[in-house]
Formats: structure tokens, sequence, C-alpha cells
């Protein structure tokens, strides 16, 4: 049956805007703070939700059912997924609806001339105590309009992978095993060349001194030179962002090598395009370290090791040329790294303040006093900013307002309260079901397992960051997740790949 024109017309334009949109959250200065790139971000994520809800229409109405790659919407964890999905924005959008107070913030001047943030709650009486509620409507709603574009990018982005592009419709033969389609290698190379681009742009303006992001926008006058990278204000985003690309362009590597020489089992390693994913592999993996946060730099030493391993489980299909390569690329990240701020690195390790963890454990402290008073209802999305002032041991001395408890996890326990936490949690586990259900298209098993371990790195640093409260990191993990739960591992002899090279 011949594609609708209307339904040609809202894939197209969906392609273009996840690709516009995952383009935005890298170089979008990492959107918080900035209303005009949160409000961009929402409306791209709306869009996108529209045009899925949009093409499900047209094919209702026509009969049209598009081909796909796998079979994705016959396996009961991807239907648990959208519930989960539904049922985590219904609470937040009731946490907003029944507010218990709302939020105004000011600046005062304590001893010696210090100036200190501070909130002051704006309590209300006709909220439901046993229903989710909010100390502070206005961040709560903000979060729920961020959650609900974030939901469209999400599901919106797994449709279009899902899809055939024109060429593969127009195409006599299916893909191989293994093969990445169209749409997947399209949005890994924009991905990954973007990435590029911000590290070298990143490298820059640390020789540069400059002190504007992207010489655009002034960093605030109490931000350290040395925290900026590329676009980001703080130089553990940066690192996080490029611990979520650097195993995707490495198992990227994989599966186009794989593919190459399945047309030419004899092709040598440098005959194929894929080659030049090996040293911008290395200058991504590099970055974390010239970004100069040390959370970065060991999640990335342990993904590294979790890349190994990978490689190492499936070392009879990786030959000496191959082998050595992948070495070298290590010893040139560890070369950059070095020769751009090598010493800086060693002077930011070489600091003794592992004991508070640069200060963390009053955090968490207070965030567990929070997890005890605000227990299974929670305090509403985003409103760590206006209850960590109450918890402060002296909120009258210089001890700053917190707008993080720099541990996602316990900070979505805090928010969304237990209840509402626990369905955030459960959808972890249902996204690992989608991938292993095998309703999406059939990858290598190391494609796989290298995006796995670019979106577990995220999860990793969550314990002692706040790459989750970042909408633009946020947002990246969501289309990379986007992205595994639209394949599948391949399965049984297939799953053997050609020896490379």
């Amino acid at each position: 049956m011949r594609v609708p024109v209307l339904y040609r017309v809202f894939d197209t334009t969906t392609g273009v805007l996840v690709v516009g949109l995952t383009l935005f959250l890298a170089w979008g200065f990492g959107i918080n703070g900035l209303p005009w790139a949160l409000w961009t971000v929402r409306a791209l994520g709306g869009a996108l939700g529209l045009l899925y809800l949009g093409k499900w229409a047209v094919g209702r109405a026509t009969g049209y059912v598009p081909r796909r790659h796998g079979s994705p919407d016959g396996h009961w964890p991807i239907r648990m997924l959208a519930i989960l999905n539904g049922l985590i924005l219904v609470w937040v959008l009731i946490s907003w609806l029944n507010p218990r107070a709302d939020a105004s913030f000011g600046v005062s001047e304590g001893i010696q001339g210090y100036l200190y943030g501070f909130s002051v709650l704006h309590y209300r009486e006709d909220y439901l105590p046993w229903l989710p509620h909010s100390y502070d409507l206005t961040a709560t709603r903000s979060g729920f309009l961020t959650y609900v574009g974030l939901t469209g990018a999400f599901w919106a982005a797994r449709d279009w992978f899902l899809g055939f592009s024109a060429a593969e419709r127009y195409q006599s033969e299916t893909l191989r095993h293994g093969e990445l389609p169209d749409r997947v290698r399209t949005w890994l190379w924009v991905v990954i060349l973007s990435a590029l681009m911000m590290a070298v742009v990143g490298v820059l303006q640390k020789l540069d001194g400059s002190r504007s992001l992207l010489w655009l926008i002034p960093w605030p006058r109490r931000t350290l030179p040395e925290m900026p990278f590329g676009p980001f204000l703080y130089r553990a985003n940066a690192g996080q962002y490029f611990n979520l690309v650097w195993p995707l362009a490495l198992g990227f590597w994989w599966s186009q090598r794989q593919t190459a020489l399945a047309l030419d089992p004899l092709a040598p390693l440098g005959k194929d395009a894929s080659f030049v994913l090996l040293p911008i592999t290395g200058i991504l993996a590099a970055c974390p370290a010239i970004s100069l946060s040390r959370g970065a730099t060991l999640v990335s030493a342990i993904l590294l090791v979790a890349s190994g391993a990978v490689f190492m489980a499936g070392k009879r299909n990786l030959r000496r040329g191959a082998s050595w390569t992948l070495l070298g690329v290590l010893v040139g990240a560890l070369a950059l790294i070095a020769a751009v701020n090598g010493r800086d690195l060693l002077q930011r390790f070489a600091r003794d303040d592992y004991g508070t963890l640069n200060g963390r454990t009053a955090l968490f402290s207070a965030g567990r006093q929070m997890l005890g008073d605000f227990g299974w209802l929670g305090s509403g999305a985003e409103t760590i900013p206006a209850i960590y002032h109450l918890y402060r041991k002296t909120p009258q001395l210089e001890e700053a307002s917190e707008g993080y408890l720099h541990n996602d996890w316990l900070e979505t326990l805090v928010t969304f309260g237990l209840g509402g936490g626990l369905l955030v949690l459960l959808c972890l586990p249902m996204l690992a079901l989608v991938w292993r259900s095998g309703g999406g298209h059939p990858v290598s098993r190391v494609f796989g397992a290298q995006l796995a371990i670019g979106l577990g790195g995220m999860l990793l640093h969550a314990w002692f960051d706040f790459p989750f409260q970042v909408v633009a990191l946020l947002g990246s993990w969501l289309i990379a997740a986007a992205l595994l739960s639209s394949l599948a591992p391949l399965q049984g002899s297939a799953a053997r790949s050609t020896p490379g090279r």
C-alpha cells in the first residue's frame, strides 16, 4: 500500500524534529535557567508528540500499516513502559493541581556582608493531604510541562527509529542481521559529529580563556574559570554528556565494521568509513577528564573497563589489527588529556575533600531527613530549591541554599515521594525488558551493550551528582533510551559476528 501523503509529511517532519531536538539539547547551554531554551524543548517535544498521534490517526483512518523494523507493538514490556510513563505524568499533574504551598525566593545579607539565598513558603489549606502535593506549585507546573514535552519526544523518536526510511521502503532486499537501519545510523552520525565539534570547542575555550559560553553568553560573576566546558556551565554536566556519547561511538564503529566485513571478509581495517569513528571515540572519551570533573573522569574509567569487558568477551571475533588499533585509541586519549590539562587534573585529584565528597555528605544527610518527612507522597517535582532552605543547619550563616541534592536517586524519592519514585525506578528494568523481549530490530550484542553502558554511566553518576535534573542531559538520555527500546539483541547463530581485523 502506498504511503498516505499526510503520513509521509508527518513522518518526515518527525525525523527533522528528532534530529533538531537532539542537537538543541546538546548545544542549548544545558537548558536550565534559560526560559527561552526550556520552552523550545517543550515546544519541540510537544510537536513530536502531536506528530506521533497524527501518524497513528492517519493510519487508523486510511488502514495504512507502516513497515517496521521488528515487531514492536506485540510485546507486553513496551505496553507496561507506556503505562508507567502515563502514571508518572498523572502523579506530577495531581501534585501540581493539589499544591500544599507556593514559594518565593530572595537574597539576604548575613554575617560579614555575605549574601545568602532563602525561600518563603506560602501555605495553602485547601489541599488534599492524602494525594500527591507540591510545596512549590510554580516549579512543579514547570516540571510537568517539561515532562510532557520529553514524553512526546521519547515515543515519537522510538516510532521514528522503528520506521523504514524512503530508501529502505524501495529496496528489494532486507537488512542483514545486525545491520543498523538508515535512520539509526543517521542519528548516530549526527550525535557523534556534534559531540566531536563540542569537544573541539571545549578545548579551544580552555586554551583561549574565554569567559563566555560558546563566546556568546557571559558566565555568572561567581563562576570559577575552570567550571564551564563547551556549552555547559558545569563541567560535570559536560562530562556526563560525553560519557553518554563515546560508548555509543565505539559500539557504532563495531556495528559498521561488522557490516563492512559481511560484504567483504578480507576488507582491511581502514577501508570503510567506520574507521574514522575510532579516533573520534578517543577524543570524546578524553573529554570528561579534560573538563576537570573528577566524578565524570572516574565514571569514564569505569565505562572504559566495562567496554573492555564487552570486547574481551567477543575477542574471538576481534583480530590482532583491531585489538592494537583500540589500544592505540586508548593511548591517544590519555595523551590528549595529558597535553591539554594533565597537571590541572592531577591537582584536582590531589584535593583532600574526599571525606565530605566536596560537601555532598551534608546534602545527602539533608536529603535523608527530607525523605523521612515527605514519605510516600513527596514534596513535588523540582521543589528542592524551595524546601532546602528549611533543612540548613545554620540558615543565618554562610551556608549555601542548594538547588540540587547531588544525588538524583535520592532527589527523585524526595520530590516524587516513595510512591511516585517507585514508578520512575520501575521504568528502568522495564526498559531492559523491552530490549530483551526481541520486539525491535535485531542488532549486534556489542552495539546493544555499548548503548547500555552509555545509559548506565549517567545512572551511575546520578548517585553523586544531578544529571537528570538538567533538561539537556535528561532529554539526551531519553532519546538514547528510545533508541535502545527500538532494538533487540541478535538471537542464536545470528549473534555471532564476522571476525574483525
